[in-house]
């Protein structure tokens, strides 16, 4: 190529990246001047929009919040009525018990009746006080709170050994003793003794006493209890206390108005924030329409300057660039940046931390009752004296005294591989056997009244520290064919059987609808799947029964399936059943992979359904845990109309600002948050509201005439089970 070739190529070359860079200078320009002219439109369209949806809100949130509101006064009325009924029903039985309502009657009766040796009613008079206790909406706090604080012939065996047995509903007592004869005993050298193994058939344990404890003077004690009294006072039983500024208790119409200030008070507070960004953008405009001048530069013959640098323009000194200003977010930006943080902070304060060996009962919940495993020495006993006269000998103060055991266990050290012959590990697992023996040996049978999904821990109960714990335990074994546990104990006194109460969680589906057919009482059912068991509950009017349960290892809790209960009452039952599918608020920080929704706009989104439960039916949605917690997507569909029961399932989209029916369905490729009507979609602010606008004639009557006891116990099945943010 030629040089006057070149040439001719070098400037067309230029030519060329001049023209493109025009060009791109000019789309700059027009870009920044659409940004400014749709920046300033913008702010002023989402103003207006804002003002208008927060007017239509206001209107909406109230009409339904009063509805909610009629109703649960109503309930409250109705509990109230229900609760003096009850009184004075009571009072003209005359069962010789006393109210269990007031302390001063219950003070006398205790005291009158540990005088007298009659067969009273105790287990009613029980059930009565538990009840006052948890579930009492007429009973003051400070009485509540202290109602919380609340020897016979022994059968003889054989020469030797004598056993007691005391039945009841609450507890079982067995004792067994060895007789102190009045004859010389030859003592038996350590080695030559055998344990001493006692069976409490009625309570379905065995304990193994270590070969050096000849119970001589000695009793055996296995007591069931069916109340634990011991975990409600644990340091891990209660949840944690939740701060004031994490605690969202307000109703919706609160939550919107409270949000509409904060971002009123952002966009004042950024008001100079926008105007310097504004400035910017304008400054960068102008140098893009007026750039700097450019400057011809001579060149020698060859095309060169000086320094062998080609070129043909100079352009005038830069001027020093400034920093651009950091990106400004937007009033929704910081208020949901603000609750991702407070989601994240409150997870850890509901987290309960405790030691390696505790038990967690926010985790963990003794199940099945407690069991009393104590060696104790015998007290005097009484002297015949002919003549019917015995003469007893009284021991200050008169209580059981435990022998002194304890026999912390500690594993052989670990022998190197190198040196693990045959006769070493032969010699280990015999001082491994040793140490064990040293231990108390206990075997128990399950309560066949509990749903055992998988073995429990078995916990000791110390005083001492008011905790549940692992320590001493040890060589767990479970017979899953039996039903049966055993393990070796270095202490004796209390234990229990600690069930993991959250293996039902997350739950995997659920669906909420009408009854339906002939034999329907114009309830609603709610159907559960869950980790390990599937649940169907039917609420009518302010009453629930489970309906079925499957999924269960044993016949528990088969004998409340279809009795319908107030709900606290079903909760309790269930709970103690050993089948919790009602988690708290905690529960989640024990969960990975749940997505807890938006706790004001959940609750209204609960009252809705119930407000709706009889004419629509609402189910999971498996977009829901992959949205934000501001997002909850169900699926619903209207239940009565022939048009309706043509139609599939609606995708709903409910956030704490609105409700939205959009173009989405469980098999989309990906979610899609346009609604189905398009731009033509009316606003709605929640549920209600959308499902009233667009019912049929039935459902409207039927949404019309609902109970107030059905809806606000729908709503509180569903607050109960949490199934909306508890489920995958």
């Amino acid at each position: 190529m030629t040089k006057r070739a070149r040439r001719a190529l070098q400037k067309k070359q230029a030519a060329a990246a001049a023209e493109e860079a025009e060009r791109i200078r000019l789309q700059l320009i027009k870009d920044i001047q659409e940004e400014i002219h749709l920046e300033r439109s913008k702010v002023e369209q989402e103003i207006l929009l804002e003002e208008s949806q927060t007017a239509m809100r206001k209107i909406q949130l109230e009409e339904t919040c009063f509805v909610t509101h009629e109703n649960k006064k109503a309930f409250a009325d109705h509990v109230f009525a229900t609760e003096e009924e009850e009184n004075w029903i009571m009072y003209l039985t005359c069962d010789n018990l006393p109210h269990v309502g007031k302390m001063s009657e219950m003070n006398t009766f205790i005291f009158l009746w540990s005088l007298e040796d009659e067969d009273l009613n105790m287990e009613l008079l029980l059930l009565q006080l538990d009840e006052i206790i948890k579930f009492s909406l007429m009973r003051p706090a400070d009485y509540i709170e202290e109602c919380k604080m609340i020897e016979r012939d022994m059968l003889r065996v054989d020469l030797k050994n004598a056993t007691y047995v005391k039945i009841t509903k609450q507890l079982i007592c067995c004792i067994w003793a060895l007789i102190k004869l009045p004859i010389s005993i030859k003592e038996i050298p350590e080695k030559e003794r055998n344990s001493i193994e006692v069976h409490f058939e009625e309570i379905n344990l065995t304990v193994k006493i270590p070969p050096d404890i000849d119970c001589y003077c000695m009793a055996i004690r296995g007591l069931w209890l069916e109340y634990d009294h011991y975990s409600d006072i644990g340091t891990s039983y209660v949840m944690p206390e939740i701060p004031e500024e994490y605690q969202m208790k307000m109703d919706l119409v609160t939550f919107c108005s409270e949000e509409n200030e904060t971002k009123e008070r952002i966009r004042a507070e950024q008001v100079e924030g926008r105007r310097l960004r504004m400035e910017e953008k304008k400054a960068m405009l102008w140098k893009l329409e007026n750039p700097a001048p450019v400057v011809p530069i001579k060149l020698d013959r060859r095309g060169r300057k000086a320094g062998n640098q080609y070129g043909r323009l100079k352009r005038s000194e830069p001027e020093q660039e400034v920093e651009p200003l950091p990106y400004l977010p937007t009033p929704n930006e910081i208020i949901l940046s603000k609750e991702e943080e407070s989601r994240k902070e409150l997870r850890k304060l509901l987290f309960t931390k405790c030691e390696k060996t505790e038990v967690n009962l926010r985790k963990y919940k003794i199940l099945g009752g407690i069991y009393h495993i104590d060696l104790v020495y015998q007290p005097p006993q009484p002297k015949d004296m002919r003549r019917d006269i015995f003469l007893s000998t009284l021991e200050i103060p008169k209580e059981l005294k435990h022998v002194p055991f304890y026999k912390p266990y500690k594993a052989p050290p670990p022998i190197p591989p190198t040196e693990r012959t045959p006769e070493v590990i032969e010699n280990e697992m015999k001082a491994l056997e040793t140490a064990m023996e040293a231990l108390v040996l206990v075997t128990l049978k399950l309560p066949d009244t509990v749903l055992w999904f998988e073995p429990p821990l078995v916990a000791h109960w110390i005083s001492e520290r008011n905790i549940w714990s692992t320590q001493d335990i040890h060589d767990i074994k479970f017979n899953e064919d039996k039903q049966q546990i055993t393990f070796r104990t270095g202490r004796f006194g209390i234990h229990g059987l600690a069930a993991y109460k959250l293996i039902n969680l997350p739950f995997q589906s659920w669906e909420l609808k009408p009854e339906m057919g002939r034999n329907s009482g114009g309830g609603v059912t709610l159907n559960i799947t869950a980790a390990t068991v599937q649940a169907e509950f039917i609420v009518r009017d302010d009453s629930v029964c489970l309906n079925s349960l499957v999924g269960g290892t044993s016949s528990a809790l088969q004998n409340i399936i279809g009795q319908y209960m107030k709900l606290n009452n079903l909760i309790n039952k269930m709970r103690k059943g050993g089948c919790d599918l009602f988690p708290e608020q905690d529960a989640a920080s024990y969960i990975k992979g749940l997505s807890v929704k938006h706790p004001v706009a959940q609750k209204h989104l609960q009252e809705c359904i119930g407000l709706l439960c009889t004419a629509y039916t609402f189910s999971w949605s498996r977009w829901n845990i992959k949205r934000p917690s501001r997002e909850i997507v169900l699926q619903f569909k209207e239940v009565h109309g022939c048009v309706a029961k043509e139609r599939t399932n609606i995708t709903l989209l409910v956030t704490p600002l609105q409700t939205i029916a959009v173009q989405c369905t469980e098999v989309s490729p990906e979610f899609s948050n346009v609604p189905i009507d398009g731009d033509s979609a009316k606003f709605y602010a929640d549920l209600y509201h959308l499902a009233l606008h667009n019912a049929g004639i039935k459902s409207h009557l039927l949404i019309k005439d609902i109970s107030y006891k059905l809806a606000l116990t729908v709503a509180n099945l569903l607050q109960s089970t949490n199934v909306i943010s508890m489920s995958s």
